[in-house]
This record gives C-alpha cells, sequence and structure tokens, in this order.
C-alpha cells in the first residue's frame, strides 16, 4: 500500500488531481490510500506522523505558509517521502530541489498527465525496489548468529532473536526473545553497534540498541516494544529512529 498526500488550496484541482492519479496507479496495478489537505498549515498539523506517507503532492502558491516552507518543515521529519511540486509558478523550482523535490511539474501543461504517470511510475519502482531490499535484509538478519562470549558463557545467538542491548555500568545486556534470564558482556555498545550494522538495529540513545523489528511505536522520547517495554530515545537520536521505524513497517 502506498500513501499519497494531496496537498493544494484549490478544491476542483485537488479533485482533478485525485483522478489522475487513481487512474495511473490503477493501471500500474498499485494499491494506493489518498489523503487531501488544502493548505500547508494543515498538513503539518501531521507532525511527525507526514513520515508516514511516501509520495506528497504539493502546490506551492498557497495562503499561510507556501509549499517551499512546507516542504521544508516536513525535511525535518523525514528525508525519505517523494516530494512532487504540482504548481503554475515556474519560478520556484531552483528552491524546490533545495528540499529534495523529486518533480517539478506545471499545473498549465499540456502534458501534465502524461509527466505525473512518468514520474509516479518511477516512485513506484523505487519504492518496490526499497521493499524488495529489506525483504532480502529480513531473509538474511533471520539466518544470521553470531557467537557471543558472555559472561554467563559462550553463545551462538540468532541476531533477530536479539530484541535489544542496553549498556550499564560498563557492561552490556543482551535482552533475548524466549530467554527470560540476560546475558551480559563487558564491551562499548559502539563496537557491538559496529557488528551489527546492516542487521535492522538501530541506536536510539546512549544506552540502548534495539532491534526495530521489535518496536510498535515511536513516540517522543520513546520507543515502546512488543510486550510493552518502553526505552528511552534521545532528542538527538529521535528523527533517525522515527525513519528507520517507518522504514520497516
Amino acid at each position: 500500500m502506498i500513501r499519497i498526500a494531496i496537498c493544494d488550496d484549490n478544491e476542483d484541482f485537488r479533485q482533478y488531481e485525485y483522478g489522475l492519479v487513481n487512474d495511473i496507479m490503477y493501471s500500474i496495478n498499485c494499491v494506493c490510500e489518498t489523503d487531501f489537505f488544502q493548505s500547508g498549515n494543515e498538513l503539518l498539523t501531521k507532525g511527525e506522523q507526514v513520515a508516514g506517507y511516501n509520495i506528497i503532492l504539493l502546490d506551492i502558491n498557497m495562503p499561510g505558509i507556501d509549499g517551499i516552507k512546507t516542504a521544508e518543515k516536513i525535511r525535518e521529519y523525514t528525508e525519505e517521502v517523494f516530494i512532487v511540486f504540482v504548481t503554475s509558478f515556474i519560478s520556484y523550482a531552483l528552491e524546490g530541489y533545495k528540499v529534495g523535490a523529486t518533480r517539478y511539474l506545471l499545473k498549465s501543461s499540456e502534458s501534465l498527465k502524461r509527466e505525473l504517470k512518468e514520474c509516479l511510475e518511477t516512485i513506484t519502482r523505487k519504492l518496490n525496489y526499497f521493499e524488495n531490499i529489506n525483504s532480502v535484509l529480513r531473509e538474511h538478519l533471520a539466518c544470521s548468529k553470531h557467537t557471543f562470549g558472555f559472561i554467563e558463557g559462550e553463545l551462538k545467538v540468532p541476531l533477530d532473536k536479539i530484541i535489544y542491548i542496553e549498556s550499564n555500568l560498563h557492561r552490556l545486556f543482551f535482552h533475548i526473545l524466549d530467554r527470560p534470564e540476560k546475558y551480559s558482556v563487558y564491551d562499548k555498545l559502539d563496537n557491538v553497534e559496529e557488528k551489527l550494522a546492516g542487521y535492522g538495529f538501530c541506536r536510539v540513545h546512549k544506552s540502548y540498541l534495539v532491534n526495530m523489528k521489535y518496536v510498535e511505536s515511536i513516540t517522543r522520547y520513546s520507543a515502546e516494544l512488543y510486550n510493552g517495554i518502553k526505552i528511552n530515545v534521545s532528542k538527538a537520536r529521535y528523527n533517525n529512529a522515527r525513519e528507520q521505524f517507518m522504514r520497516c513497517q
């Protein structure tokens, strides 16, 4: 499911744009969910939830906060969403690309439908590619094991069974699925983080390395795990943690 937001102050054009999007996504056999916003201010009331959209189709000339400023605020929450400007003003093109816009489409263009179709097809291919990569990584993680020399004894652990690792008083405590006891080792969390890079773990705090597979939600400033345990998320690491969490959904 691809989530799309359409933000434009002109209701007639919003409906027209929705019709184009709906027809295009249907033609490429892609299921999507579309939300509508009549201003940048309204879109930004979503707060960090804007990171849940895959694509945002954004007008520029709107009352209140314009599309460029809206995009700048969106980028504070996420670098992952594809922003597409659909506007009547060519003069903002440079500013649009400064905020990482994927495309800059003119409403008045006779080829808008064709250009929007090419744009959405390109983005969809990229999203499918990332999803396939994530599936491969999840399968790789499930098959990966590592032997740790714990204080309690040597143990070969499937990496996808590690829920999180906690640093406390120069020791690392491993919380492992289906093992009520804790396993510990004298090491730095930085070292373990480096070893587990690429296996779905995220450093959410100087004292916590979490397997994102077990995270149910992230809010300011904590991560709730599948078992109800809450782990602190530092302010400095919050945006990155949210990004990784959204990619795992």
